[in-house]
Protein backbone atom coordinates (compact mmCIF):
# COMPACT_ATOMS: atom_id res chain seq x y z
CA UNK A 1 0.00 0.00 0.00
CA UNK A 2 1.37 3.34 -0.97
CA UNK A 3 1.00 6.33 1.61
CA UNK A 4 -0.90 9.16 1.34
CA UNK A 5 0.26 12.10 -0.45
CA UNK A 6 -0.58 14.16 2.78
CA UNK A 7 2.17 17.23 3.33
CA UNK A 8 4.35 16.79 6.76
CA UNK A 9 2.72 20.21 7.98
CA UNK A 10 -0.47 19.69 6.43
CA UNK A 11 -2.00 19.71 10.58
CA UNK A 12 0.29 22.73 11.53
CA UNK A 13 -0.92 25.03 8.36
CA UNK A 14 -4.60 23.90 9.03
CA UNK A 15 -4.37 25.06 12.80
CA UNK A 16 -4.97 20.63 13.42
CA UNK A 17 -4.16 19.69 17.56
CA UNK A 18 -2.76 16.41 17.88
CA UNK A 19 -5.47 14.94 20.31
CA UNK A 20 -4.62 12.36 23.39
CA UNK A 21 -6.16 8.73 22.25
CA UNK A 22 -9.51 8.26 24.11
CA UNK A 23 -8.73 5.81 27.04
CA UNK A 24 -12.25 5.34 28.73
CA UNK A 25 -14.56 3.88 26.63
CA UNK A 26 -17.63 2.07 27.32
CA UNK A 27 -19.46 -0.98 25.14
CA UNK A 28 -22.44 0.46 24.16
CA UNK A 29 -23.15 -3.05 21.96
CA UNK A 30 -22.02 -5.83 19.39
CA UNK A 31 -21.76 -5.00 15.56
CA UNK A 32 -23.76 -6.75 13.46
CA UNK A 33 -20.73 -8.63 12.93
CA UNK A 34 -19.97 -9.29 16.52
CA UNK A 35 -17.34 -6.77 16.89
CA UNK A 36 -17.77 -4.71 20.33
CA UNK A 37 -18.55 -1.30 19.49
CA UNK A 38 -16.82 1.12 22.10
CA UNK A 39 -17.39 4.97 22.84
CA UNK A 40 -15.98 7.60 25.15
CA UNK A 41 -18.77 7.82 28.17
CA UNK A 42 -20.47 11.39 26.37
CA UNK A 43 -20.73 9.85 23.31
CA UNK A 44 -22.09 6.24 24.98
CA UNK A 45 -24.52 8.46 26.67
CA UNK A 46 -25.81 10.52 23.50
CA UNK A 47 -26.10 6.90 21.71
CA UNK A 48 -28.36 4.97 24.32
CA UNK A 49 -30.46 8.54 24.51
CA UNK A 50 -30.74 8.79 20.16
CA UNK A 51 -31.32 4.63 20.30
CA UNK A 52 -34.24 4.60 22.85
CA UNK A 53 -35.62 7.80 21.25
CA UNK A 54 -35.59 6.00 18.16
CA UNK A 55 -37.16 2.81 19.32
CA UNK A 56 -39.94 4.43 21.13
CA UNK A 57 -40.65 5.45 17.46
CA UNK A 58 -40.01 2.06 16.12
CA UNK A 59 -36.90 2.79 14.48
CA UNK A 60 -34.24 0.38 15.21
CA UNK A 61 -30.78 1.90 15.06
CA UNK A 62 -27.94 -0.19 14.33
CA UNK A 63 -24.50 0.72 15.97
CA UNK A 64 -21.76 -0.49 13.09
CA UNK A 65 -18.84 1.00 14.13
CA UNK A 66 -17.08 3.03 17.03
CA UNK A 67 -13.83 4.16 18.26
CA UNK A 68 -10.70 2.85 16.20
CA UNK A 69 -7.44 3.14 17.65
CA UNK A 70 -4.67 5.12 15.83
CA UNK A 71 -3.02 2.04 14.77
CA UNK A 72 -6.28 0.08 14.18
CA UNK A 73 -7.43 3.44 12.00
Amino acid sequence: MSALPIPADYAKRRGIRPQEEARDLVEVERSPTGRSIRLIPEAARAWGAMRDAARAEGVVLVAVSGFRSGSRQ
